[in-house]
């Protein structure tokens, strides 16, 4: 996945007779997001589905992009909260208190319509203020004082329907969209035939027998099979590539997935597939497609990508975009060696930049998490906006019970609180677990900026062996970094939870 990376009323479920109930189970063991839908309403079923791969075993996510100046956190629309209200499947405090979290987010990125801060304001007593102005009486909202801070229009301020997430690309730009797709495969022939910056980037290493230089040789086929990949997504875009004109991939930070011969990206590389940035995430995604060995360890914007060990480098996707991006003008690294171990300085990393690396990737894990519970939340949603319901009876279905309930708990969602069954996933739900996804990349963000001291102590005597001095100075970081940021949720040790959660559930967070 490249950084940016992954996938209704109670009342109205619940008078379902028994005998609705599908004879299969809602989930099984196997069942990941269902990227397939035509461009429909919110509320309607879909009409027609594409005739491609039905199950995405994983979502690789790529290259970690910066936040997009416009950027903004978003909330649901005001008649998806009336309803909630209106419906009280779960408390009105209940519904009150996440809007207010997604608020203060939103107001965090300053981005909030209205609302005027500064060094003599205070934050509790503003947002105050604005959640009596939308919620003027128990179980209303007020209309016309939600669009005073929030335009309903803006899909960047207002999450709109979760079937346009994963879409087929518009006709009108498949052509222009193809171009890019040529361009970059032409790109990527170029650099298979790059002999010295494949040495640059990828090392001399050598075979145990005399076989050339062994990472070199391997890279060069890689952008070979790079090359063919995207020439044939080129021709195969109806079937084969997905964007998302919800925008849920911008606002969580993803420019693209790959997986089961799918390309997914955001829907600004749709639109203007000639950019740079754009071809960059073609080749990324594309090495995913080829290679199952490569994957994402470390993005080109992070430390540690300069001098990672050369078995790292042949299997990061990123450092396929390097040669594309010297080519092209745009590398923070055109012309330089890439030597594994040694700082920019020629010295053999210190401790303070291995746990800065280090802890570097336990934010990128952790995210990568967080972006796959905003997408299992949002498969769920299709799956109820489709009509199918949770069976206690499949086993399975009662471990994604369980595994909504617990991330339920540790996010602040609405599914704990609810008072019936089967659990009923919100726009609020979706759109809490996409600000969490987007607030952790933007926490892992504050790492390389941490002083010394907000790394390295107090870490416990240098008599402890290396691996566990590194280890405690991650964790160290990582809570430095969450302070340097703003709390998640409200609780310094409920936001290290969270965190530790998500790294720990790294690739495992579909039950």
């Amino acid at each position: 996945m490249r950084s940016f990376a992954k996938k209704t009323q109670v009342s109205r479920q619940a008078a379902q007779p028994a005998s609705a109930k599908s004879s299969q189970p809602f989930f099984n063991q196997s069942h990941t997001p269902d990227p397939f839908f035509k461009k429909q309403p919110e509320d309607q079923k879909p009409g027609s589905e594409m005739k491609a791969d039905k199950r995405l075993s994983r979502l690789d996510f790529s290259e970690s992009t910066r936040p997009p100046s416009g950027a903004r956190l978003r909330v649901p629309s005001s008649a998806e909260l009336q309803n909630m209200l209106s419906v009280g499947s779960v408390n009105d405090a209940v519904v009150l208190s996440r809007v207010r979290k997604l608020l203060e987010r939103m107001n965090r990125e300053g981005r909030l319509y209205s609302l005027t801060c500064n060094a003599q304001s205070d934050l509790d007593t503003d947002l105050d203020r604005v959640m009596k102005d939308i919620f003027p009486l128990p179980g209303q909202i007020d209309q016309s004082a939600y669009e005073r801070y929030i335009n309903p229009a803006d899909r960047t301020m207002v999450y709109q329907t979760v079937r346009e997430a994963i879409i087929t690309p518009h006709k009108e730009h498949r052509d222009k969209l193809k171009l890019g797709l040529l361009a970059a495969a032409g790109t990527a022939a170029v650099a298979a035939q790059d002999v010295d910056g494949l040495k640059e980037v990828f090392g001399v290493t050598e075979g145990s027998e005399w076989l050339g230089y062994i990472y070199v040789i391997t890279a060069h086929q890689n952008y070979l099979a790079i090359q063919k990949r995207l020439s044939e997504l080129a021709f195969n875009i109806e079937s084969k590539i997905t964007t998302d004109y919800n925008l849920d991939a911008r606002e969580a930070f993803v420019s693209g997935w790959a997986s089961n011969g799918v390309l997914h990206v955001r829907a600004k590389i749709v639109t203007e597939p000639l950019a740079t940035s754009s071809k960059a995430t073609f080749i990324h995604e594309a090495a995913h497609l080829v290679n199952s060995n490569i994957k994402d360890y470390v993005y080109d914007d992070k430390p540690g990508f300069d001098t990672a060990a050369a078995e790292t480098k042949i299997n990061n996707a990123a450092h396929y975009e390097e040669l594309p991006k010297r080519y092209w003008g745009v590398s923070a690294y055109k012309g330089k060696t890439f030597t594994p171990g040694l700082s920019n300085s020629g010295k053999s990393l210190t401790a303070e930049e291995k746990i800065r690396q280090k802890a570097v990737n336990y934010f990128r894990m952790a995210w990568h998490s967080a972006v796959m519970v905003q997408d299992m939340l949002r498969d769920v949603r299709k799956e109820q906006l489709n009509g199918k319901r949770f069976d206690k009876g499949w086993w399975s279905e009662a471990k994604m019970d369980t595994r909504l309930h617990e991330l339920s708990q540790l996010m602040d969602l609405t599914l704990h609180e609810q008072w019936g069954w089967p659990p009923e996933i919100t726009l609020l739900d979706v759109t809490t677990a996409e600000s969490i996804a987007r607030e952790v990349h933007m926490a892992g963000d504050h790492v390389a900026k941490l002083s010394k001291d907000q790394i390295m102590s107090p870490l416990p005597p240098q008599k402890l062996l290396q691996f566990l001095l590194e280890d405690q100075g991650v964790i160290i970081a990582a809570n430095s970094a969450l302070k340097a940021h703003g709390s998640l949720l409200g609780d310094p040790n409920r936001d290290l939870k969270l965190l530790f959660w998500l790294h720990d559930h790294y690739e495992k967070v579909w039950p």
